[in-house]
């Protein structure tokens, strides 16, 4: 999955090589492709569409719970990896599905070629569709592959992020609540499975730690106190869970510098966690984290 810096309310989806064609073949509806000589209009194969498009649907309902405005236009890019020689011809083609060349790389940090294009579009379903089509195609009519594609969430103010907030709202334990808190608090169900299926009885109280990032977290911290947290900030001597963690997730492969030069505030205590837990602790904590204009980036529980 391709990540650029485009801030908290980018959402990005990483999108399949094309596959080679079944047995039995549903063919979508071409185009013809212009200003490149030598390419005729591609078939795509309908298992491979049916793939790509479900990907796509995936990121398209976060961007929507995260409060996107599909009816409104907004840049959207796309990056192609290939022979740098076909990644001109795709550059110089670009106009015609109505993108605009954003950078062609010639060498990336790692010795190869990218291109990023982008056009202002919308992100409703039939938009999205032609938009998946269209780089589908360029990839079979250039021998490329498409890296990936992203943009904003958006409403009707502009860019979504802390000084727009999203104004969509689900239920979420009887509380309506930001799709962002929803989603966490949904993905929190995956990770009870998890627990449980290591064998953990989850009717036992545990430790539980969270993890706060944010600037001038006083106010925060304060307010944990008040419901019971321990609440601990660098130096002192339950710190090093903050540093172990930063050092898993880079294993992992995440990118920890923000992370790292963020103030994290630390809260833990002994707790029963399951679904009431669930919609009821955790969401609100999220919930906690919003209203100080911080972000709580995961929790640990401990095992049995």
């Amino acid at each position: 999955m391709r990540h650029r810096d485009y801030g908290e309310a980018g959402l990005w989806c990483s999108v399949p090589p094309g596959g080679e064609p079944g047995a039995a073949r549903q063919l979508l509806p071409v185009r013809e492709i212009r200003g490149d000589a030598g390419v005729n209009p591609i078939p795509l194969n309908q298992a491979r569409w049916d793939e790509t498009w479900e990907e796509d649907r995936v990121v398209l309902t976060s961007l929507r719970r995260d409060g996107d405005a599909a009816h409104i236009a907004r840049p959207v890019d796309v990056s192609f990896r290939g022979d740098l020689k076909d990644l001109q011809r795709v550059a110089q083609a670009s106009a015609n599905w109505g993108f605009k060349v954003q950078e062609l790389i010639e060498e990336d940090e790692d010795g190869k070629p990218w291109l990023f294009l982008v056009r202002s579009q919308k992100t409703d379903d039939d938009t999205m569709r032609e938009f998946a089509t269209t780089y589908l195609q360029i990839e079979d009519a250039f021998a490329v592959r498409c890296d990936g594609w992203g943009c904003l969430a958006t409403n009707e103010r502009g860019p979504i992020d802390h000084n727009n907030p999203s104004d969509y709202r689900e239920d979420c334990g009887g509380i309506p609540v930001s799709g962002a808190v929803a989603r966490e608090v949904q993905q929190a169900k995956a990770t009870l499975d998890l627990i449980r299926d290591n064998g953990a009885d989850l009717s036992l109280a545990r430790n539980v730690v969270y993890f706060f990032y944010g600037d001038d977290p006083d106010e925060l911290a304060e307010e944990l106190r008040s419901r019971g947290f321990q609440v601990h900030r660098k130096g002192d001597d339950q710190y090093w869970h903050v540093d172990e963690r930063h050092r898993s997730i880079a294993e992992n492969g995440r990118d920890t510098e923000w992370l790292v030069k963020t103030d994290c505030l630390m809260a833990d205590r002994s707790e029963i966690i399951g679904e009431h837990w669930r919609t009821s602790t955790l969401r609100d904590l999220y919930l906690l984290a919003e209203k100080h204009n911080v972000v709580m980036d995961g929790w640990h529980a401990q095992l049995d």
